[in-house]
């Protein structure tokens, strides 16, 4: 998981200085949706790995192995 120092730190590269001043709500809310995002992007590199015959990796990246 995705700590809340590692997501202020990503967010202060992209340009987000301020990220660090927002609510515990609105922290909850990104860490959500870092969640997601890094869940869409297991699920898309485990279909290029399973398109590829490499359904071990396929299925550990699903969390199935």
């Amino acid at each position: 998981m995705t700590t809340q120092d590692e997501i202020i730190e990503m967010a202060r590269q992209a340009g987000m200085d301020y990220i660090q001043y927002i609510s515990e709500d609105s922290m909850r809310k990104v860490q959500a949706f870092v969640k997601l995002v890094a869940a869409k992007e297991r699920e898309r590199l485990a279909d290029i790995a399973q398109k590829n015959g490499n359904d071990i990796l396929a299925m550990q990246l699903r969390g199935e192995a």
